[in-house]
């Protein structure tokens, strides 16, 4: 029974068999350890001030239900009470520990196993007892003694053991929970000396005087500031363990050939070393002893270890290399910078295809690359055969890239994905000479001939007992096994279960006390069977783990597999991919079918959409689920695979199912499926949450498609009913809608959450058009330097982000700013490598079009303006996000052109046109140009022109577009032969001029010399 962390029995839901009060009775039982509670004194905690008629009856009623559910000796009633029998207590075997822990520190032995097992039976906190009672106080505070005891403890054995990164942070969060716990605060102060950073142990002791000082009058203690002075002395010495170097002979080339590459990090240039060779060869031990050395030496060297789970787990291995050297560094959060968003991240909120595994390896790559600096570092991965597809597509990401970074991976022959590798390092069998070293000259020629120089099978031969040397590794090992009497069953469980011992998780799949569990493993470890890795023991390789399982009958492995899954699936921190596997294993797919879905959900919040996929095909194989059909549709959105998602969201039919069909069928393209799926989903919502997000969805599609007023009046609503993450993206939609529809203060104030730095991946798509409609806003305003700032952050947030679909937007909006203050060299620079990004995007390459073709028209060149337009046009073709706009501007330049080449009617009537639509949608951007050509159109037709209206007509070009004011006044007037326009357009440059920053003077000098023209034209 474990009642650290949430209430729980193993092997049994005690929820479906227990009620509150039930489980309140229990759990009070437990706590006390043992000691009989009278029926008076548990109807007082657990009714209090309201008892039932009959308290003592309601007590026995309670007792006999737990009894039906954990046996009916579990809760036996004596003379002094009722007590917990039967059922063993993570209290209780904590204590255990805790005693045998402080045993050890006092003997002087080394203690991080121990430690290390009541770690992991501390899962989580004590909750609060729900009663008054004195006696339930009393054991919770005891209880709550021993969890410090055990914390403390542990901390002390890591730090005796030279873990002082685990230890620092134990005894960080001791203080969190407690900031005058100064025994925390002694072990922070050694931790932190043992890390190389005395100051800090200095500015933590000052911190505890002045807390003490301020909030209860006192000074820290003499053992406290003994310490202090020590460290101030320099007395205080780190006690700093380091493994010991395995033994490594008959590998020079191969450790020369791995300095040599170190001494080419300075280079820049991302190195990949594949270091090959057969199961067993020595290429772990290579590699540890490599490592070590280069450490030692100086050199930052991250490490990490594949297993056999890892292909659904991607990049962990790399993760977990990074996450044990933040461990160690003095500043984690400045080498993790933004890019914790994406390492540490949440579940996606709503299907975003934009964000790749490329979102992944940016991130991982800039983290190494600070943690390089100047240096460079070496990044050493062991099993990488095993780490699936995204390793392998990682560094082909990293090779593009000037990264100062030595990757060496060993791998299995002819296994694993392939690896961009620059050098191979070959493991090949052990000569006799070498052998001679390492098991003596004596045995060497006939250990030799039997084991063919294969080290491992060497190493086993040469600690065989008997007279008779083993012929197979398996008997070797098997024989080994057999000699360690009551451990080898033990031993041949945990081979069943993995590479690694998981102390707690044996204890509960055996049924044995966990330090009866330690024991037997120390026993296999003086035996050779497994190695202690920092208090941690695991199999010395995986063929001996292979080995021993292989004898193990199948029946006893499907069982040892459930109850493992069963124990690994109530732990809150279990991996998923380990429950499934597990599950699997033991037959049973409820569970399998469950965590699989767990590890996809992991895996597509790490952006590796392929593996969450293939998850989830493997949960729906062994059990279909509404759940899963609706998970599997969001990742096949990711993966582009619209027509299937949008069948598996309407087969899930249930909640979310309609949102998620909406979304499939937009990026489908397919806008009135979408708005159809998006309808059907707010009207059948049952709660605020989905409805909110069902007009998310179907305001954003309306406005893709060019509905505009009833988007807004959609966004709105979801705006309002939405809370948390989905209030901002809502926010951040109604926002673009608002500056298409040149209201730049309300879209302003409404983009700007999203815009600000710490917006989660999760939200890229609406944190990215945040930014490029803020500069749009900004330049619809007539403020170009902050238009331009804007797009210059979108687009290196995009490059951050890796979303190469958002890739050139900011460059081409940027272009017509740069075009509009008289740059117009570096606008047309910027519309070419637009073009270049555009990948058959069709909205981007539509857009890049259309600007070319209006500064084709400006340069005077009405053909070369047809040839633009004309390929503007053959791409703008069938739903299109924001296709509407496109046509608006597509018709806008075209009447411009027929007004260039003197066909003034047919500009006229294309003018007047596209002013009745932009007004049907209520886009004053386009309604207040259009109405500016219909008046050049008639004076160049010698009709008479309204003055006035002309004017009123300038005024909305202003509030709409204020960027383009000056030349539409300046085009104005020369057409009409007005000089107030011409006078307008010059205030109009003057202040645009003055809101340009560094091309304020580039404007004032084009506006000059276009003055100057429209002067002389309209006199």
């Amino acid at each position: 029974m474990r009642v650290l962390g949430e209430l729980s029995v193993d092997g049994v839901d005690i929820r479906a068999g227990l009620d509150r009060k039930a489980r309140m009775l229990l759990r009070l039982l437990a706590t006390a350890r043992g000691r009989p509670v009278t029926a008076e004194a548990l109807a007082d905690a657990l009714w209090s001030e309201k008892p039932p008629s009959r308290p003592a009856d309601q007590v026995a009623v309670l007792a006999s239900r737990v009894r039906r559910l954990l046996g009916r000796d579990a809760v036996p009633r004596t003379d002094h009470g009722y007590r917990l029998d039967g059922v063993p207590v993570d209290l209780d075997e904590l204590a255990e520990v805790v005693a045998e822990t402080e045993r050890r520190l006092a003997a002087g032995e080394t203690a991080v196993a121990t430690a290390r097992v009541a770690l992991a039976l501390v899962r989580g906190p004590l909750p609060p007892p729900e009663t008054d009672a004195d006696w339930a106080l009393a054991d919770h505070a005891a209880a709550q003694r021993l969890v410090a005891r055990a914390r403390g403890a542990a901390t002390a054995a890591l730090l005796a053991s030279g873990s002082w990164p685990e230890a620092l942070e134990l005894a960080t969060a001791d203080l969190a929970d407690d900031p005058y716990d100064e025994s925390a605060v002694r072990a922070l102060m050694r931790a932190e000396v043992a890390a190389g950073r005395p100051a800090r142990a200095l500015q933590a002791f000052a911190d505890l005087r002045a807390t003490l000082a301020d909030e209860l009058g006192a000074d820290p203690d003499p053992d406290t500031v003994a310490l202090h002075a020590a460290v101030l002395r320099g007395d205080v010495a780190a006690t700093v363990r380091t493994a010991a170097r395995p033994v490594l002979v008959g590998r020079t080339s191969q450790l020369d050939h791995l300095d040599h590459l170190v001494g080419r990090i300075g280079e820049g240039q991302v190195r990949i070393a594949r270091v090959t060779g057969e199961a067993g060869i020595g290429k772990t031990t290579l590699l540890r002893a490599w490592s070590q050395a280069r450490a030692e030496a100086g050199d930052t060297v991250l490490t990490g270890s594949c297993g056999p789970l890892d292909r659904s787990v991607p990049l962990d291995v790399v993760l977990a290399a990074i996450e044990e050297h933040l461990r160690r560094s003095g500043d984690p959060a400045a080498l993790l910078g933004e890019e914790a968003a994406v390492l540490r991240p949440g579940s996606p909120l709503a299907p975003d295809p934009v964000l790749g595994p490329a979102t992944l390896y940016a991130a991982v790559t800039t983290v190494l690359a600070r943690i390089a600096g100047r240096r460079g570092v070496v990044l050493v991965i062991d099993d990488a055969h095993l780490a699936g597809p995204a390793l392998g597509d990682w560094l082909r990401f990293a090779v593009r890239r000037p990264l100062p970074l030595l990757v060496v991976a060993a791998t299995r022959p002819a296994e694993g994905g392939p690896l961009p590798a620059t050098d191979e390092i070959g493991l090949g069998p052990l000569d006799l000479a070498s052998t001679g070293q390492l098991v003596g000259a004596e045995r060497a020629a006939e250990l030799h001939a039997r084991s063919g120089g294969h080290p491992l099978f060497l190493s086993e031969l040469a600690g065989s007992a008997g007279d008779e040397l083993p012929a197979t590794l398996v008997a070797a090992v098997t024989e080994r096994c057999d000699q360690l009497g009551e451990a080898a069953a033990l031993v041949r469980s945990a081979a069943v279960l993995g590479g690694v011992l998981d102390v707690d998780l044996l204890a509960s799949v055996l049924r044995l006390p966990a330090l009866e569990v330690l024991a037997r493993a120390e026993s296999a470890a003086e035996r050779g069977l497994l190695v202690d890795r920092a208090g941690r023991y695991a199999f010395r390789h995986e063929l001996v783990r292979e080995a021993l399982a292989s004898g193990t009958p199948q029946a006893r492995v499907s069982t040892l597999h459930r109850e493992a899954a069963r124990v690994l699936a109530a732990r809150a921190d279990a991996d998923p991919v380990a429950v499934a596997e597990h599950a699997r294993l033991g037959g049973d797919t409820a569970l399998a079918a469950s965590a699989l879905r767990q590890a996809a959900d992991r895996a597509s919040a790490r952006f590796d959409h392929a593996t969450a996929a293939a998850l989830l095909e493997e949960s729906l194989a062994l059990r279909p689920a509404p759940a899963t059909l609706l998970a599997r549709a969001r990742v096949r959105i990711r993966l582009a695979d619209y027509a299937a998602a949008e069948a598996d969201a309407l087969d899930a039919d249930g909640a979310g199912s309609s949102e998620v069909a909406a979304w499939a069928a937009y990026f489908d393209r397919r806008f009135e499926d979408a708005v159809r799926h998006a309808d059907d989903g707010h009207r059948t919502a049952s709660e605020d949450a989905e409805r909110a997000r069902c007009l998310m969805a179907g305001g954003r599609i309306r406005h893709a498609r060019g509905d505009l007023a009833e988007a807004q009046n959609r966004l709105q609503a979801a705006t309002e009913l939405a809370t948390g993450a989905d209030r901002l993206t809502a926010s951040a939609w109604l926002g673009v809608l608002l500056a298409h529809r040149s209201r730049p203060a309300e879209a302003l104030a409404l983009l700007r959450p999203a815009t600000r730095p710490g917006v989660g991946v999760d939200h890229t798509s609406a944190a990215l058009h945040a930014l490029l409609f803020t500069g749009h806003a900004h330049a619809i305003a007539g403020e170009p330097a902050h238009a331009l700032e804007v797009f210059a952050r979108y687009t290196a947030e995009v490059e951050r982000r890796q979303v190469p679909r958002f890739g050139g937007r900011g460059t081409n909006f940027g272009g017509w700013v740069l075009r509009n203050v008289g740059a117009t060299a570096q606008a047309l620079d910027a519309h070419q490598a637009a073009l270049a990004v555009a990948n058959g995007t069709a909205e981007l390459t539509v857009a890049v079009h259309e600007d070319l073709a209006e500064d084709r028209l400006l340069a005077g060149d009405p053909e070369a303006a047809a040839a633009e337009l004309a390929a503007a046009r053959d791409a703008l073709r069938g739903d299109l996000v924001f296709g509407w706009r496109l046509e608006l501007k597509l018709r806008l330049l075209e009447a411009r052109r027929l007004l260039l080449t003197g066909h003034a009617e047919e500009a006229l009537a294309a003018a007047t046109t596209l002013r009745a639509e932009a007004e049907r949608l209520g886009v004053p951007r386009y309604s207040s140009v259009a109405a500016i050509v219909e008046h050049q159109a008639r004076a160049a037709m010698s009709e008479p022109v309204d003055l006035d209206q002309a004017a009123r007509d300038l005024a909305a070009v202003e509030e709409s577009v204020r960027l383009e004011a000056w030349w539409w006044a300046g085009e104005l007037g020369t057409a009409l032969r007005e000089p107030r326009f011409l006078r307008r357009a010059e205030e109009l440059a003057a202040a645009l001029a003055h809101a340009s920053g560094p091309y304020g003077d580039g404007l004032r000098a084009e506006a000059d010399r276009r003055l100057a023209v429209w002067s002389v034209s309209a006199r």
